[in-house]
């Protein structure tokens, strides 16, 4: 089992810009990822082969503009996160504990 997190800091300076975050935002919403923080997004897969197919799919509607990083874990990892403040949302929790089915 892999981990995509997603992080990304694209400009709301304008309307323009805004509308483009709110657009890689929904994009990625609609690929099935669950946001960990602001901009900050995950999403589960069975293999590495299905996370790069995705990200493929990705870079492909990237913002020409902002700053965009992904990094790949395994879940093993990504369990072992610890929590300083706050506590992990029931999205989270429930894929975690396999609740929500993963492609």
């Amino acid at each position: 089992m892999k981990r995509i997190l997603i992080m990304y800091d694209l400009s709301t300076l304008n309307t323009r810009h805004r509308r483009l975050a709110n657009q890689f935002r929904k994009m990625i919403i609609s690929y099935g990822f669950i946001m960990l923080t602001e901009s900050c997004y995950t999403r589960a897969l069975k293999s590495l082969e299905s996370c790069n197919y995705l990200l493929m799919k990705i870079k492909k509607k990237l913002p020409k503009q902002g700053q965009i990083q992904w990094l790949v874990i395994n879940e093993t990892a990504f369990c072992r996160m610890e929590y300083l403040i706050g506590e992990p949302s029931k999205n989270i929790e429930l894929q975690m504990k396999g609740y929500i089915e993963i492609e």
